[in-house]
């Protein structure tokens, strides 16, 4: 019998995300895939600022950026009756266009950027390759067969005939990741239900090579083409190569059959691209449903469900990745924390606490937007020849048209949706007297309250330029005003007493971080004798204000104890700190 920490099934974005995740922190990790590769098909194409974030915490950000599309071809998204030479019926902005990364470079060290999410996955793929703890067994499936005090009993059969495993083989492992996608095998033998708007249609995606020159006047890399035979998007990703996203096409019931399935994608493309002669290589086709649902709980016993595993939301808006990536995140360093002994299992119950409301807003987002693109394409149907044609009438369908698509574009911040959404009740385990905001719909404002993001502030680091965010990675850190040193030796003596890792510094007063902007205690909401702890994840745990009245390390070395008790819930589920419960003599809690 094999037995190892964490079982993780599936390595698609999440699963990859989370074994990477706990592998670094030195957690013994299994990560098993019944595929073999990675889909050639680009799949989800927007990487938001936060996630990017994330990836330059695992060393991934500069691979994926350098394989990114450059922000001139995310400007807009075109919408045309063809792609070559159709006629022009509107340009929206594009999430990932320059406003977006001129905008996330003001609040991050990192940027939105439009890149398929294969790039993503080799990206990951080869950070997980070069950690030793983590076994990558793929053309495997796992199958969790009995949870119990003891662990999570699994076992695992060959699913294609390279694949490593022999036969049949039985694991053991203290906690499983079920991030095995849209299928959710294994939220379905859990007996794990999800609700949800259901079905809502149907999409082909085909992705193809084709002569560089027809796409050579193209400035932006998103259309939506629309006519009488179809309605889609062409994404170009690089030169010669593309995928055209059609959406709910009812004449594709044969899609399976090799031989027409080629020809009938091959005139697809060419009646999306306007081009009837147009050279096409099929690279490769798939059909799908577009579904919405949300699993009733992210958790069963040992087992926790990841990405499109806890939900499904149709691609409009670009945030399935995202959100997939940052649950991979937050359950990662709680795994770890259970795991190394230093927080208590009622932790793990916060991620469902904190992420499973965010995948609910955010699946409402992406539903209203699908339900207006179809209300585009209900409206093509209803006069299929109107859009293409010339003269007052074509003319005049295509202004209504125009109007339409854009009351559907993006009406949310980018920034708010990667930054914004800040962790209430249930997860935000220390409160400091103020109630936190949720996702906020006008846009991004910087903000340290517990539960939000740290926010980012460049520093200097022994003289050499560093993000805020840089100095939260594997444990708890603590950041104190110039004249903080009191929280900073109060903070290292608790930690000690406590056995959780925790890092503190003094931002500015001579230490070897220095704030030359004078920026840090502004945006975090602190004096010069304050200070704020972050969780490994980078959100805010606890903050005061000012400084302690008495110049002894002993009573702020107790107040952060407890702090760290209730934020890892070493001594059970815990009773929520407020600010009476902070309010030592002389301290003063934001």
């Amino acid at each position: 019998m094999i037995a190892c920490d964490a079982v993780v099934i599936g390595a698609g974005p999440a699963g990859l995300a989370t074994a990477l995740g706990l592998g670094r922190t030195g957690v013994d990790v299994l990560l098993v895939e019944r595929r073999t590769g990675v889909s050639k098909l680009p799949k989800a194409m927007a990487v938001s600022a936060r996630s990017m974030e994330l990836l330059r915490q695992w060393g991934c950000d500069r691979p994926i950026r350098q394989r990114g599309l450059p922000p001139w071809r995310s400007e807009s998204i075109e919408w045309r009756t063809s792609l070559v030479n159709g006629r022009h019926i509107v340009s929206l902005p594009q999430v990932g266009d320059t406003r977006d990364v001129l905008s996330s470079l003001a609040v991050s060290p990192q940027a939105w950027i439009n890149v398929p999410q294969y790039v993503v996955e080799n990206v990951l793929r080869d950070a997980v390759g070069r950690l030793p703890n983590v076994r990558f067994c793929e053309g495997t499936e796992a199958t969790v067969e009995e949870q119990g005090p003891d662990g999570v009993f699994l076992r695992l059969v060959r699913a294609t005939a390279d694949a490593p495993t022999q036969g049949e083989q039985r694991v053991r492992a203290q906690y499983v990741v079920a991030a095995d996608g849209s299928r959710a095998s294994t939220r379905r033998r859990l007996g794990v239900g999800a609700h949800g708007a259901g079905p809502l249609g149907t999409a082909l995606s085909i992705a193809f090579h084709a002569d560089p020159a027809a796409f050579r006047d193209l400035r932006s890399a998103f259309h939506w083409v629309a006519n009488a035979d179809l309605v889609g998007m062409v994404t170009l990703v690089s030169q010669d190569f593309a995928v055209l996203n059609i959406l709910d096409d009812p004449s594709l019931a044969d899609v399976h059959q090799p031989t027409p399935r080629c020809e009938h994608l091959v005139g697809l493309v060419r009646r999306a691209c306007g081009v009837p002669d147009l050279e096409v290589g099929i690279e490769a086709a798939e059909r799908w449903n577009i579904t919405q649902d949300l699993a009733d709980t992210y958790r069963r016993e040992r087992t926790f469900l990841v990405g499109d595993a806890a939900h499904r939301f149709p691609p409009t808006g670009g945030l399935g990745l995202n959100t997939a990536l940052a649950e991979a995140h937050n359950l990662a360093w709680k795994l770890d924390a259970v795991l190394a002994g230093w927080a208590a299992d009622e932790l793990l119950d916060t991620y469902e606490h904190e992420r499973r409301p965010y995948a609910q807003a955010a699946s409402v987002m992406a539903v209203r937007h699908f339900r207006s693109m179809l209300a585009v394409m209900e409206r093509i149907r209803r006069l299929p020849g109107r859009v293409e044609s010339g003269g007052r009438q074509g003319r005049a369908f295509r202004h209504a048209l125009a109007g339409i698509v854009a009351r559907t574009g993006r009406n949310y911040s980018a920034d708010a949706v990667s930054f914004g959404y800040s962790y209430q009740a249930g997860g935000d385990p220390v409160s400091d007297g103020r109630e936190g905001r949720s996702w906020p719909s006008d846009g991004y404002v910087p903000d340290a309250r517990p539960g939000a993001r740290a926010p980012h502030v460049w520093l200097l680091r022994d003289g050499r330029p560093v993000s805020s965010l840089d100095l939260f990675e594997d444990g708890f850190t603590l950041l104190a005003g110039p004249e903080g040193h009191v929280w900073m030796r109060a903070a290292r003596r608790a930690g000690v007493r406590y056995g959780v890792p925790l890092s503190a510094f003094t931002v500015g007063g001579g230490g070897p971080l220095e704030d030359p902007c004078g920026r840090w205690t502004v945006i975090y909401g602190v004096g010069p004798g304050g200070a704020v702890l972050v969780r490994p994840d980078g959100h805010v745990a606890w903050r005061a204000t000012g400084a302690m009245g008495s110049s002894g390390e002993e009573e702020p070395a107790r107040m952060l104890v407890a702090v760290l008790k209730e934020a890892t819930y070493a001594s059970g589920t815990p009773q929520r700190l407020n600010a009476a419960d902070l309010d030592a003599p002389g301290a003063r809690v934001a």
